[in-house]
């Protein structure tokens, strides 16, 4: 079977996609240390066989992705297990099921990163079910991740790592101002970058952490998952966080409350048709609706 891991998508596109489904309520977001090895998953069947994939490919002798292959085989018995284990400890996975890992060390990753030289280890940071989706099997919205079962413990000699291993972090985010976070995010970042929490769990000393991963602790919706870097890990070209001033946010803030009253956005609505859901009866939807607007306010 085929399937596609999705991507993780930046604090802005988050936002955007639930500000246009009209989310507006206050959530807590669990943040862990973002690690830049290699995706791999390892699709657990009902007969007690697996496979291995890549982030979006079937791992095979001829495309091995930096020896994963034979990593996985001189553990059979404990990933045996943990297919087993994870099934019992989460009824709400079905056959066929996944279990995500990063795969680092061993030089698998640049030079820059803190784990570079340590040996090849996995690390599990989630567990899914596969459905399909737009033609193509993706994983379906993660599900509540409570991390390796009890009777397979954090190893060094199996160098099989659990994610919350390495700590986490906590922050409210609310939907209706989601950029009063935005200054809290880029601390988080930059503390773990000034020591990344996975190098010093090691005991390798390192000022190049690679960021977090941030997710709803409630809602394990696959789309509430966004990554933010710092600037010292630059391996790709994604944005960084940029902190805001609070108090050119807040006038900002009071100028829109001033200049965007209800009536002038009926008046928008009126003088272009704008169709609206019940949902969304205080929201410019369309352009048209959105420059008419926009006009009348540079006037």
């Amino acid at each position: 079977m085929k399937f596609k891991f999705p991507s993780i998508r930046q604090y802005r596109e988050v936002i955007k996609e639930y500000s246009k489904a009209g989310y507006t309520s206050k959530v807590k977001i669990i943040g862990r240390p973002k690690l830049h090895g290699c995706n791999v998953n390892i699709c657990f069947y009902e007969d007690g066989t697996y496979t291995v994939h890549g982030k979006d490919r079937l791992v095979t002798p001829e495309e091995n992705l930096f020896g994963i292959l034979e990593w996985v085989e001189e553990r059979h018995w404990l990933v045996y297990e943990l297919g087993r284990r994870l099934k019992e400890q989460i009824p709400s996975l079905v056959y066929p099921f996944v279990a995500c890992f990063e795969y680092a060390g061993g030089h698998i990753q640049s030079s820059k990163c803190s784990v570079y030289e340590l040996p090849e280890f996995l690390m599990l940071f989630q567990t899914a079910n596969i459905v399909e989706e737009e033609f193509q099997h993706v994983l379906n919205n993660f599900l509540s991740f409570q991390g390796l079962p009890e009777d397979i413990m954090t190893s060094a000699d199996n160098q099989l790592y659990d994610v919350r291993e390495f700590g986490q972090l906590e922050l409210m985010l609310d939907m209706v101002y989601p950029e009063n976070l935005t200054n809290e995010l880029a601390d988080a970042t930059v503390a773990w970058e000034r020591e990344c929490p996975i190098a010093k769990y090691f005991g390798v000393m390192s000022d190049r952490g690679e960021g977090v991963v941030w997710h709803c602790e409630d809602n394990q919706d696959r789309h509430l998952y966004f990554k933010v870097k710092g600037k010292k890990h630059s391996g790709t070209k994604v944005r960084t966080l940029a902190k805001i001033s609070p108090e050119r946010l807040k006038t900002l803030m009071d100028f829109v409350e001033y200049v965007c009253t209800i009536p002038r956005m009926e008046q928008a609505v009126n003088e272009t048709g704008e169709i609206r859901s019940e949902e969304h009866t205080s929201e410019l939807q369309s352009p048209e609706a959105i420059s008419y607007a926009v006009f009348c306010l540079k006037k």
